[in-house]
């Protein structure tokens, strides 16, 4: 059924009456461990607000979420995920480390380790952020007051995502590049191979 206020649904099947070794004829892809990571995705997207899609750990900054999430496993790298304050999303602080400019884990952060990711919702007002980097990563991740700098690295076309309530500039490989805005104050840039990035806000 859908929730109401959160941004995911959730299916419960009743499983009892199926044929066990062919289910899926009867259910489709809702079966078994496709079932119940479905349920996992559900819970930590809608109510944790944690995306880890391809890999890396994303935050879905419009959800000031209470829950913790402890021992979650992404490329063999524990994270112990807290969320602190009820305002606007202000930015992440990853083992000790805080940026306030991007709702991604920078991937030199993806060790064979544990490891600590604080989500801070102390802000009066939005601010610019990268929101998703859906079939990249990105790293060498680098923010200053007026400028964002990281290498985005994907092998095929990638979509790279920012949320801005203000007008900025956009650089790839030192070039000048333009910027789509798909939606409200969402804005996309196509990537097709591994780049050094530039975000220069006014």
């Amino acid at each position: 059924r859908m929730w109401k206020n959160y941004k995911a649904a959730m299916e419960l099947l009743e499983l009892d009456t199926a044929d066990y070794i062919e289910g899926w004829k009867q259910h489709g892809q809702a079966w078994n461990c496709n079932c119940s990571s479905g349920i996992l995705r559900t819970l930590l997207e809608s109510v944790a607000g944690v995306i880890t899609d391809f890999g890396t750990i994303s935050i879905m900054p419009d959800i000031c979420s209470s829950i913790s999430v402890r021992n979650l496993w992404v490329r063999k790298c524990k994270w112990n995920i807290t969320h602190i304050g009820n305002k606007h999303f202000s930015g992440i602080t990853v083992d000790g480390n805080s940026y306030t400019k991007t709702c991604i884990v920078p991937d030199e952060y993806m060790t064979h380790a544990e490891h600590s990711l604080t989500v801070r919702h102390n802000s009066d007002k939005d601010d610019i952020k990268i929101f998703s980097f859906i079939g990249g990563v990105i790293e060498l991740y680098e923010e200053k007051e007026n400028s964002i700098a990281f290498n985005a690295k994907c092998n095929a076309s990638s979509d790279l995502l920012i949320l801005s309530p203000y007008d900025f500039s956009i650089s790839i490989n030192g070039s000048t590049a333009n910027k789509e805005e798909i939606a409200n104050e969402t804005y996309r840039i196509r990537l097709s191979s591994t780049a050094k990035i530039e975000i220069h806000i006014p």
